[in-house]
């Protein structure tokens, strides 16, 4: 395009808000509830394809000196343009306001915004709901013009085919030589899930599953690598493994590239567990599973296919998933929903995998999203104690449900003890003698520094639940 051309172009300021809870005057990595450093595939994916129709600045808070947001100089901007998910709604809604205020047209997009529009069209004037490949050209030209509609709504799901590389130039250049070295660089290969757990919107949202094609994948991969430099990537499919035959092909054309990667897995992988070596092979040094819980009855009231299974039957299929990884030298996470009326103790699972040195634990509370189907079964039975509970200034620390075996601040205390507890330092040191040769240097290093930063946490906890509800 003609420079003289692209001055004339729309300019966005693109934002993506840190989760709602920050303690003022603490370092970044001994926030009790973040900050999320990840490079964010949605900022990437939507970088690349708004710069087609328009100038665009990005600002991720989570990057970002604390509190500068306000500071920036809006009067550059045509608008301003906010992605936003339920961690991030209670913010995303105050830089409405704050840009707003300010006279600027703010637009927000997102999974929260798309599932609760009338919501955020109190804070914005104008919503994109659904994916946004295919609203946002009409959507520049129609700000150009001054005739921005209030929402616009994806139709019929875009073809994955043909999807825009990624532009990660804004994260990149915040990274340090050793950052480029460290952090993952996120690929997408699919949308939506075969899944129907009952706690995920997931599927709601993306209503069916497509892919990319294999080819578009390692092509994107090539590029990025040749353009930052960097050879770390994850994929941020909510579970790699949704179509055994594409998997295979795609882990196959992986080989050749020399990359190391990451990835979610969901539990039936223990169905597959001889992919597990092609997955080394093509690179694969991290893996994070959706076990959830190893209670069966949990594992039924959260939709999940094992909770069909017996509790042995269960805990069998676990450790071979397990087994499978560390084998090939890959490091495990375990991702679990705790559901405290059917299970007392986060801390029986947490034994269970550091018994089988699972390298991190991340233990949450179930949360129910707005428009999962948990949230109207615990609507209906009255036990949510408020209908919007993301709208709290601090929705970090609160526990929405009320369950009837344990207080809010008991299951969020018992969820921050379990997480400190099982990255605590001697547990740290005996999971990785018991790993083995297997383990890789680099994730033997993450697990020392995340001890650290949950002795820290541990020493400022008391900080940050001293006003929680009873």
């Amino acid at each position: 395009m003609r420079r003289g051309a692209r001055l004339n172009m729309t300019r966005l300021l693109l934002v993506l808000p840190r989760a709602s809870f920050v303690i003022k005057g603490v370092p970044r990595v001994f926030q009790p509830f973040g900050p999320d450093r990840t490079v964010s595939a949605t900022i990437g994916y939507l970088a690349a394809r708004l710069r087609r129709h328009a100038e665009v600045d990005v600002f991720c808070e989570d990057f970002e000196p604390y509190g500068s947001l306000p500071s920036l100089p809006c009067e550059r901007y045509d608008a301003v343009a906010v992605t936003a998910n339920v961690c991030t709604a209670h913010r995303a809604y105050q830089i409405g306001d704050l840009f707003r205020g300010r006279g600027k047209t703010v637009i927000m997009g997102g999974i929260h915004p798309s599932v609760m529009p009338e919501e955020a069209l109190g804070h914005c004037d104008c919503v994109v709901a659904g994916e946004a490949e295919d609203l946002v050209a009409g959507m520049c030209q129609d700000l150009s013009a001054g005739r921005l509609a209030r929402v616009y709504r994806c139709g019929p799901k875009p073809d994955l085919k043909g999807i825009f590389c990624p532009d990660y130039s804004y994260f990149v250049d915040k990274f340090s030589p050793y950052g480029r070295r460290t952090f993952f660089l996120p690929v997408e290969t699919s949308r939506g899930c075969v899944h129907a757990c009952a706690f995920c919107s997931v599927k709601r949202f993306h209503e069916t599953t497509r892919f990319r094609p294999v080819e578009e994948v390692v092509s994107e991969i090539r590029e990025l690598k040749e353009r930052h430099g960097m050879s770390l990537f994850s994929f941020v499919d909510n579970d790699l493994l949704l179509d055994r035959a594409r998997t295979e092909e795609l882990l196959r054309r992986l080989v050749p590239l020399k990359i190391r990667w990451g990835s979610f897995w969901s539990a039936s992988v223990a169905e597959h567990l001889d992919l597990a070596g092609l997955a080394a092979a093509s690179g694969c040094v991290f893996a994070a599973v959706g076990f959830e819980s190893i209670d069966p009855a949990a594992l039924r009231f959260l939709g999940k296919g094992a909770g069909r299974r017996s509790r042995e039957e269960v805990l069998d299929a676990y450790t071979a998933i397990i087994a499978a990884f560390h084998r090939h030298g890959i490091t495990t996470q375990a991702n679990l929903v705790w559901v405290p009326d059917l299970e007392p103790s986060i801390e029986r699972s947490a034994e269970f995998f550091h018994s089988r040195s699972v390298g991190f634990l991340v233990p949450a509370p179930l949360v129910p999203l707005p428009n999962a189907p948990l949230y109207r079964h615990f609507e209906s039975n009255g036990m949510l104690k408020s209908e919007r509970w993301w709208l709290a200034e601090d929705y970090a620390r609160v526990v929405p449900v009320r369950w009837k075996t344990l207080s809010t601040k008991d299951v969020m205390n018992l969820t921050l003890s379990c997480l400190e507890d099982y990255h605590g330092f001697w547990r740290t040191l005996r999971r990785i003698a018991a790993a083995g040769a297997n383990r890789r240097l680099r994730f033997l290093l993450v697990e020392l520094t995340s001890l650290l930063s949950c002795w820290a946490r541990r020493r400022l906890r008391l900080r940050s639940l001293d006003r929680f509800d009873p």
